[in-house]
């Protein structure tokens, strides 16, 4: 997420606006991602365990096959 943040000032620095709003979109998404997997951790009695179990899973994927 800092290289994406640190990507976005380079294109603010640049005047690129869009470049900006992409960056700030994907570490949106990180972080949305990273609450959702911390919130899972919290309320699962196996904790992290439970998290990597889910992230590990190929139904748990995201994209498209």
């Amino acid at each position: 997420m800092l290289d994406s943040i640190n990507t976005a000032l380079d294109h603010l620095h640049e005047g690129d606006l869009l470049g900006v709003n992409k960056e700030l979109e994907n570490v949106k998404s990180s972080l949305n991602k990273r609450n959702k997997v911390i919130l899972f951790a919290d309320k699962s009695p196996a904790g992290w365990a439970a998290v990597e179990e889910y992230e590990s899973d190929e139904l748990a994927d995201d994209s498209l096959a």
